[in-house]
């Protein structure tokens, strides 16, 4: 017998799997190491000097983006006018125009440019 996929999926499609909770996620940049869970205040990430993560880059905007948690994951909140470029360990870089994704497994963030191994301002990001 066949198992009908949930109402969410149109007919003959394969429903999008549920991304798996994430306990906390962990941030390094430069000499900066932080640690996130989901009880966290929303992390802030610019140029601005009130900002949780300090980017002092010219690509990145003065409140570039936010980190907030969100249903068992964490989400990078693009508010910036050149965007939040985020590559996954597949290898695929996603480009966020004031647009957001959810951080799973880990992975590089870049503000306001694309994601290249010699930017000293890479941000790297690990999902426990």
């Amino acid at each position: 017998m066949q198992e009908n996929p949930p109402q969410s999926a149109a007919p003959g499609q394969t429903p999008t799997p549920k991304p798996r909770p994430v306990q906390a996620i962990v941030l390094h940049y430069q000499d900066q190491r932080i640690e996130l869970t989901p009880g966290s205040p929303v992390f802030y990430l610019g140029r601005r000097s009130n900002s949780d993560m300090i980017i002092n880059q010219k690509y990145a905007s003065r409140n570039h983006a936010r980190i907030e948690c969100r249903d068992d994951s964490f989400v990078l909140i693009d508010q910036s006018k050149n965007g939040s470029f985020v590559k996954t360990l597949d290898g695929v870089e996603h480009h966020l125009l004031m647009d957001e994704i959810a951080l799973q497994d880990s992975g590089f963030i870049s503000l306001g440019c694309p994601v290249e191994q010699d930017n000293p301002h890479l941000i790297s990001f690990f999902c426990l």
